[in-house]
């Protein structure tokens, strides 16, 4: 605040920026404020309507301000600039709240672009949508919409399945549910993050899928694509051997894999890894698959990425996500994998950005995305499916190496001393810590087993192992 001229009363100094804050509060309370000779007026609750299409619904509507309506159209073009205020019809300017105005810049970035009248979203984007309008009046919307945001608002009663006819082995409560919940995706053309903790069977669940579709009345005679880390592909194989015995499995990868090209349309499941998938995204992406899906999701966390590119071009009509851990750094990883699940999903949101820079967010945004997702992500905890499990229980055993592992294991040290004292000179610096970390290594493994380092040295025993056989 400075003096004003003539020594009476105060004025306050704002930059263009400050002032909408400024003249939000007051308009409310009534005052009459103008700017640079032109009259400012507040707004009232915005009225928005929905209505929807096949695979697709519109936001539009208007914004009052004090008696002039303008629609939504043209508030989103102030939006998009970044401004705050809207030129009303007799020349006077509308002061858009900050509520609204950030409100409708997420709207913008979650859709898919403007229609004639205001903008369009995806029907899977409704709860995103819904909750992203939570402060504004309740919006106009057609039954088809109110159908399809209560669907995905009680997805927590979907029913749970049995395992299909064909299926080896019985699936626990907690699996029948999950099947139940990836056949509510299926129905709906919906992708889906199945995010259990290690070892409740992600892998099960999903091969009860498979099966459950490729009965006669469901099947699209088309195979599912599955891609893995390279450690997790005989494992899928195997799985697939034991539960799913009438599907027929084959590995894609390899030098000779061309010669694979023309048969994979005779297979049900196509198994193959992540780097296969970037050398060969060029043949693949030209693949119509019925189901493609990611294990170990967390593998296309980076939307820049090669892996997370080359998923998105892949040609599935049903798209599933497994992995244990949708997050280890940041949300911008969830929106990275929902791009390869939904795509457009949850568009360009800002709180993801926000996020996927480091930067932290309210509880209140948090909580309008977690609502917006949460029908896309099934996760359960061990103690949550299996309390009838004991806790987990560690056991620190000591051992001392036999005398031959003694032998071996002072001779290889004793090798790496010299070798390293020998490039102390200061030459070789990057080899020399090249040598540290493979000594280590070798001395780690004679501690396990001598064999592990020289097949000639197998017959020299292990006390590490004869430990863990008692």
């Amino acid at each position: 605040a400075r003096p004003l001229a003539g020594g009476h009363g105060h004025g306050l100094e704002l930059t263009p920026q400050e002032v909408p804050a400024v003249a939000e509060p007051l308009l409310l309370e009534g005052w009459d404020i103008e700017l640079q000779g032109t009259t400012l007026r507040p707004s009232s609750p915005a009225s928005l309507k929905i209505e929807s299409d096949i695979d697709w619904f519109e936001l539009s509507g208007g914004i009052d301000f004090a008696g002039d309506e303008v629609d939504l159209k043209k508030v989103l073009e102030a939006v998009q600039k970044g401004e705050r205020y809207v030129e009303l019809a007799d020349g006077s300017q509308g002061l858009l709240p900050a509520s609204l105005s950030d409100a409708l810049d997420s709207l913008t970035e979650l859709s898919q672009g403007e229609s004639e009248d205001g903008l369009r979203f995806f029907s899977a984007q409704a709860l995103l949508v819904d909750a992203l309008l939570i402060d504004m009046p309740p919006a106009s919307v057609d039954g088809a919409f109110a159908e399809l945001r209560d669907k995905l608002r009680s997805f927590e009663q979907i029913k749970p399945k049995k395992e299909p006819r064909g299926f080896g082995g019985t699936l626990r409560g907690y699996q029948r549910e999950g099947l139940g919940w990836l056949d509510f995706l299926r129905e709906y053309g919906l992708g889906g993050i199945l995010a259990d903790d290690m070892g409740l069977g992600k892998t099960v669940q999903v091969l009860a899928l498979l099966r459950a579709n490729r009965t006669p009345s469901k099947t699209t005679g088309l195979p599912s694509l599955v891609v893995v880390p390279r450690s997790l592909l005989y494992n899928w194989i195997e799985e697939a051997s034991r539960f799913t015995p009438t599907l027929k499995v084959i590995e894609y990868g390899g030098p000779g894999r061309e010669a694979l090209q023309p048969k994979l349309g005779k297979y049900d499941i196509v198994v193959t890894t992540y780097g296969t998938l970037r050398r060969d995204i060029g043949y693949l992406a030209t693949v119509e698959f019925d189901t493609v899906i990611l294990d170990e999701a967390q593998a296309i966390k980076n939307r820049d990425s090669q892996a997370a590119k080359a998923s998105r071009l892949l040609n599935g009509r049903h798209r599933l996500a497994l992995t244990g851990t949708p997050i280890e750094n940041h949300l911008g990883e969830l929106g990275s994998i929902f791009e390869f699940l939904n795509p457009g999903l949850v568009g360009r949101l800002p709180l993801l950005e926000i996020l996927a820079s480091g930067r932290n967010a309210g509880k209140k945004e948090l909580a309008r995305v977690a609502e917006g997702l949460r029908p896309f992500i099934l996760r359960r905890t061990k103690a949550e499916v299996l309390p009838d499990l004991p806790p987990k229980t560690e056991q620190v055993l000591h051992t001392t190496l036999n005398d031959r592992q003694r032998e071996l294991y002072d001779q290889l040290r004793a090798g790496y001393q010299v070798s390293l004292l020998q490039q102390s000179g200061g030459n070789g610096k990057g080899r020399s810590a090249i040598e540290v970390l493979e000594a280590l290594l070798r001395l780690r493994q004679v501690a396990c087993h001598p064999g592990l380092v020289n097949d000639d040295w197998a017959d020299a025993g292990s006390a590490k192992l004869d430990a863990l056989f008692d």
